[in-house]
């Protein structure tokens, strides 16, 4: 998952890849809590994801508790 496309989220053909952009609501809020709430997954989760690599911000990987900016 990327912090890339706003309203929903989309796919990357058969990468299983989700992009979301943050929206202003979101901007500053914790990437692990984001993801949580936009993917339905738990937090602990995402949070694991989140140490493993799996979720990136702008292609990079970050700690679950990343601020996330707008866009």
């Amino acid at each position: 998952m990327t912090n890339s496309h706003s309203g929903g989220g989309r796919s990357a053909r058969g990468s299983g890849e989700v992009e979301f952009t943050c929206s202003a609501e979101e901007a500053g809020r914790r990437v692990d809590v984001v993801v949580a709430r936009r993917s339905g997954a738990a937090r602990g989760a995402v949070q694991q994801a989140l140490r493993a690599g799996l979720v990136t911000v702008r292609g990079k990987t970050v700690r679950p508790g990343y601020r996330l900016g707008r866009g």
